[in-house]
């Protein structure tokens, strides 16, 4: 008996339905995928609109891409810095515009055909006199925080040895207003942009170019690749078609043109070569998609050589390119007036031709270590002008391995060495001047000591012996000639002590301000005992030449214990407060006499004195003496004050700067420790 074929189960009919039923929701769920797509402003690529909204080459593509997808898109805006926080923190699917590095592609995902190509460039406001790399050095630039050419700016400005001050911002509009408004000499930005905006600005291009980058969407690494990989196969569709949403896009944003279409016999010869179908149409295919390729390429292509080709035509240095022979093949427009040769003078003969013969052999050896594989470098000549003339040249020399080129900028330095010349030759007459003056100074004050020596002994001798027989009037005019002559001493004695001051040489040092000051303080009150009130702040530290800053600090103590004699209650303070930029602002101050506003120009010049000799004794010599030692030290003096109110005198030490915060933030602890010092 034969056994009846077993029907289908019922449990295996249920479990298929229930797993075709999860195929289709998955696939439902996949083509309703919401994508979270962090934008910012860097347009034409990308930009941001409103609250939510976006526009730009990478959102045309994207969301071409996601109508055929099914997609449904959210946009994240913010600067391109947050973007891509969020990426690495998996808060976005894509992130819009982003150049691949080996250090991103280590934290991030990429698709394999790129959206776009760029450069970056440099662009300067007109007389900021940027012209090349080396033009760049202490200069503002500004740049997209945590983009690619804010790196590489960096590291092809320090292989030529320049070192420019970057700004950065968060986008590309608030950069170019920064150098519209000259907060920034010159702003770095990609091709796109710069071609859009920098002329419309008042900014002119250079000859700064570097940084080619391709441009992706990028993803959070270990996520599906499906999206990456959807991306890539649109694209490459798109591109393959020059009709193609993506060149339409191109030619709504860009100055890029659609690829041209095939000849127009192209069709009549398809038509009539039935028989060659197959082949016919594979070539045709091939050529199209190389052509629309080609052509968005020569596009790139010719754009940048237009720019580097006005660059090279507007530069004020001679550019220009030699081969390994030293032959010149190309020389910018700037030879006429630097060397009086037209360029096509130049080319095809060898540089050495226009350099002495003396000064042959040097550039020859240089230009062979950088054959050599030396690291670009400055080189220095002489050049002979087509009229006969010597200029003195400085050659900024880089080779090219691959093209077999160097790459020259040379500038013009004859002027600069003429008035480094005379600023020497003066510098040199100056000092034999002082020279001779400090000569003079000293033998005056020895010549003026011997006969004052003489006349106040003789004086003396006379008030000593003959006292008992001279009349009162008599004795008191020898006696105010004794003053006289003991006041002229100080005064020559300050004369030479002024005119030392220049000649004696400096030895920098941390110097303790404060306990310097204590020790004045307390020798002045064993001098000259009054019941003087004298604050110090404590842990003031300089870099000085202590024995210099020692007399300036004994003669601004002198000047404030002099000019309290007449107060009650006088006090004397000395301390620190902060400058521009924190710099440290030494001060002492005191409530003495005082003096008018409009007198303070006079205050450190010799023998200017605002009070008469009988009310204040001095010479008139001892704040020029301040004045000297810290002009000496390049930092600057002034006072402030007004009659029976006291005086301020502030001074700064601008060598001590760096060193001062540093041992004053340990002097500080150790006070601290110790639970300080009260005022003397």
């Amino acid at each position: 008996m034969r056994t009846p074929a077993a029907g289908p189960r019922p449990g295996l009919v249920a479990a298929a339905l229930v797993l075709l039923l999860a195929l289709q929701c998955g696939t439902a769920a996949w083509a309703q995928q919401a994508l979270r797509v962090g934008v910012y402003q860097n347009p034409p690529k990308v930009d941001t609109v409103g609250a939510r909204g976006a526009q730009g080459i990478f959102v045309d593509v994207l969301e071409a891409i996601a109508r055929e997808e099914g997609w449904t898109i959210e946009y994240v805006p913010g600067t391109f810095s947050e973007g891509l926080g969020r990426l690495q923190r998996g808060e976005l699917d894509l992130m819009t515009d982003v150049a691949m590095t080996p250090a991103r592609q280590a934290v991030m995902a990429f698709h394999a055909e790129p959206v776009l190509h760029s450069w970056s460039q440099v662009y300067a406001r007109p007389g900021s006199g940027i012209r090349n790399i080396l033009d760049l050095a202490g200069k503002r630039v500004a740049v997209l925080d945590g983009s690619v050419q804010q790196s590489f700016l960096v590291q092809t400005a320090a292989s030529f040895g320049v070192r420019p001050e970057l700004v950065p911002f968060t986008d590309y509009r608030g950069a170019l207003r920064a150098v519209q408004e000259g907060m920034a000499d010159a702003l770095v930005t990609n091709a796109f942009h710069g071609n859009q905006h920098a002329a419309g600005a008042g900014l002119e291009d250079t000859a700064i170019i570097f940084s080619p980058s391709r441009l992706f969407f990028a993803a959070p690494r270990g996520r599906d690749r499906a999206v990456l990989a959807a991306i890539d196969r649109r694209l490459q569709a798109y591109k393959a078609d020059p009709d193609s949403v993506y060149f339409r896009s191109l030619q709504r944003w860009t100055s890029f043109g659609r690829p041209a279409a095939l000849p127009w016999w192209f069709k009549w010869a398809v038509a009539t070569g039935a028989a060659l179908l197959a082949l016919s149409l594979g070539w045709a295919l091939t050529l199209h998609r190389a052509t629309a390729r080609l052509r968005a390429a020569e596009s790139v292509q010719r754009q940048l050589a237009e720019g580097l080709a006005r660059i090279f035509d507007r530069s004020l240095d001679v550019i220009c390119v030699l081969d390994a022979r030293l032959h010149f093949v190309r020389v910018s427009k700037a030879s006429v007036p630097l060397l009086g040769y037209e360029p096509r003078e130049l080319e095809g003969r060898s540089a050495l031709d226009f350099l002495p013969p003396a000064d042959r052999g040097k550039a020859l050896a240089g230009f062979r270590r950088i054959l050599d594989g030396a690291s670009p470098q400055l080189l220095e000549s002489h050049a002979l002008r087509k009229d006969g003339s010597v200029a003195h040249m400085v050659w900024s020399v880089a080779w090219s391995r691959a093209q077999g080129e160097l790459y020259c900028v040379a500038r013009d330095e004859s002027e600069r060495r003429q008035l480094l010349g005379r600023l020497q030759a003066r510098t040199e007459e100056l000092q034999r001047a002082n020279e001779d003056l400090q000569t003079f100074a000293q033998s005056v004050s020895h010549d003026l000591r011997a006969p004052l020596a003489a006349i106040t002994g003789f004086v003396g001798k006379v008030l000593r012996d003959g006292a008992p027989q001279l009349a009162d009037g008599s004795r008191s005019l020898l006696e105010r000639a004794v003053a006289s002559g003991a006041r002229m001493e100080r005064l020559i004695e300050d004369l030479l002590r002024l005119a030392r001051l220049s000649e004696q040489g400096m030895h920098l040092q941390e110097c303790d301000l404060s306990a310097m000051v204590q020790e004045v303080a307390d020798a002045l009150r064993h001098a000259r005992p009054r019941p003087v009130r004298v604050a110090i702040e404590p842990g003031l530290h300089a870099l000085a030449d202590q024995r210099l800053l020692r007399i300036a600090l004994e003669n601004l103590l002198d000047n404030a214990w002099k000019f309290t004699a007449h107060v009650p209650r006088p006090e004397i303070a000395f301390g620190r407060e902060e400058g521009e930029n924190g710099q440290a602002v030494f001060c002492v101050r005191d409530n003495g006499a005082g003096f008018a506003m409009q007198y303070a120009d006079k205050l450190f010049a010799p023998f200017q004195r605002l009070h008469s000799r009988e009310e204040f004794e001095g010479t008139g010599i001892g704040l020029s003496i301040v004045h000297k030692v810290v002009t000496r030290h390049g930092g600057r003096i002034w006072a402030d004050g007004a009659p029976g109110q006291g005086a301020v005198f502030r001074f700064t030490l601008p060598g001590g700067t760096a060193a001062a915060r540093g041992a004053a933030v340990q002097v500080a602890r150790t006070v601290a420790t110790r639970g300080g010092s009260p005022p003397s």
